[in-house]
């Protein structure tokens, strides 16, 4: 089953931003993980970043490397969710004869 990685902490300064991005590109060069979004609360200076692993093993084992090699903040709140396929909507499509 997939897995989201969810790491928050406070805002970064630029030189941990850029090691943090380089990792990610490195994850998606590999095609270990695929960045899904990265957003920043401006008002409480915190940013979140999350990702999609393959299987909870392969997100787990990334976030314990990261936080060996200090490129998970130590104040960083991270857990692994277990993603599930979602519905898709679309509109019908119109026939006309």
């Amino acid at each position: 089953m997939a897995a989201i990685l969810v790491i928050e902490h406070a805002a970064a300064a630029a030189a941990q931003r850029r090691e943090m991005g380089e990792r990610l590109a490195a994850l998606a060069l590999l095609e270990s993980a695929q960045l899904i979004f990265a957003a920043a609360d401006e008002d409480l200076a915190r940013e979140v970043t999350a990702l999609a692993f393959a299987d909870r093993a392969t997100a787990e084992a990334v976030l314990r490397r990261w936080r060996a090699a200090g490129a998970v903040p130590a104040d960083a709140a991270a857990r692994v969710l277990r993603a599930a396929p979602a519905a898709k909507a679309e509109p019908p499509i119109l026939l006309f004869p």
